[in-house]
């Protein structure tokens, strides 16, 4: 496993390898409850992306937005 900075808006980003593919995690935010979660990011060559994700403790919708280095979690009013 290895793991990377990400910058301010993703706190972690780190990789594992499954069947021979490379997955890699981020930490996000929950912009409801702020607890911090790992979502896993898309590859490369679907970026940028955004899709709809239900928070791992309140259960509350959000949007995971991926662009590059840069993966965050939004809610959906913003």
């Amino acid at each position: 496993m290895m793991a990377r900075h990400m910058g301010d808006t993703s706190r972690l980003i780190r990789s594992a390898a499954v069947r021979g593919w490379r997955m890699e995690f981020a930490e996000v935010t929950c912009p409801t409850c702020f607890e911090v979660f790992e979502v896993a990011v898309p590859p490369p060559d679907e970026l940028p992306t955004e899709f709809d994700y239900d928070c791992e403790v309140c259960c509350r919708p959000m949007l995971i937005v991926c662009a590059g280095d840069d993966v965050h979690a939004k809610g959906l009013a913003e």
